[in-house]
């Protein structure tokens, strides 16, 4: 449906067009990406799915994808620009492990700067809406990289389940977002937030650390005409 290059080599399923830049895939998986590309990926596990469509515009940042695992889902919709994206599912590292049934959508049109994708924890799903835009240096945090427990029962207390950043969302520079986040559609993040509890009233402003709603009633354009010259 993106005029993919299928390439299959051995007991590998990988579909890739040839001037990608570094694809290593270990196990039977499924690798699917359109031709507008800038991408590594790095891949070890079976039956994991990776699906990138067309870019907008020209190629622009990279795109690397770590993912050590089985049965993982991620997904990029169409029209995204990408300035940089570094995201890790699972790790072949004896204080993390397979990370397994996972899922990681993003949607269409966003605008996304530098930013990093880190989920640990199988079962579990992230996901970004549709014409959002991101700035640089954002942390999608999907886990707590290691358990708490209760010390009597041993009991796991920081599970990690969904989060889910809605459609039309503007997330400013240097935020951090923690597991289990859902943030309603057409929320603006402040610089530097640290968003570790979920906002679900749409057209909210959230700031600080930890964030709190700082203003209602809002929205927010993408393009600066009529604002970079400030009214009399």
């Amino acid at each position: 449906m993106f005029g993919f290059k299928k390439k299959k080599k051995h007991h590998k399923v990988v579909n890739v067009p040839m001037f990608a830049n570094n694809i290593i895939c270990k196990g039977n998986n499924d690798i699917q990406i359109a031709e507008n590309q800038n991408i590594e990926i790095f891949l070890e596990g079976e039956n994991n799915q990776i699906v990138i469509a067309p870019r907008a515009g020209d190629i622009s940042g990279k795109i690397c994808i770590c993912v050590y695992g089985d049965n993982n889902r991620i997904t990029i919709g169409e029209n995204n620009i990408f300035e940089g994206l570094f995201m890790i599912v699972g790790q072949n590292h004896f204080n993390h492990g397979k990370c397994n049934n996972s899922v990681v959508t993003f949607g269409n049109n966003n605008a996304f700067g530098s930013f990093e994708v880190d989920v640990f924890n199988s079962n579990s799903t992230l996901s970004v809406g549709n014409d959002c835009m991101f700035s640089k240096g954002i942390i999608l945090y999907h886990t707590d990289g290691h358990p708490v427990l209760d010390a009597e029962s041993g009991k796991i207390l920081n599970s990690v389940r969904e989060m889910k950043i809605g459609n039309h969302c503007w997330v400013g520079r240097n935020v951090t977002i923690l597991k289990n986040t859902k943030l309603a559609d057409d929320t603006i993040v402040g610089f530097g937030a640290v968003v570790s509890s979920s906002f679900a009233e749409p057209h909210t402003a959230i700031a600080g650390n930890p964030a709190k709603v700082v203003k209602k009633g809002i929205t927010w354009a993408q393009r600066a005409d009529g604002y970079i010259e400030n009214e009399l």
